[in-house]
């Protein structure tokens, strides 16, 4: 389990990821009728990621990883 949630939490480390549960949830609540003006949301979480990749807190500058494909490589879980 613990090495589990630590894949998670490596996973939760990428901007797509990040983007991509930023976009789910603004289409939740556009979906439960909440006005929302999505453009300027995805802006926001969009330079938010910006700045935090250039902060290298997304990413990790010092390791040469390679891209994750769901059922070819899980080397994240793994990964200690």
């Amino acid at each position: 389990m613990k090495k589990i949630l630590k894949s998670i939490v490596t996973r939760l480390n990428n901007k797509g990821t990040i983007l991509s549960l930023a976009a789910l949830v603004i289409s939740l609540l556009v979906q439960f009728g909440l006005n929302i003006d999505s453009e300027k949301i995805l802006g926001i979480v969009q330079t938010i990621c910006s700045i935090l990749i250039l902060l290298g807190l997304l990413n990790d500058p010092t390791q040469n990883t390679k891209a994750y494909i769901p059922g070819v490589s899980d080397k994240l879980i793994n990964k200690e």
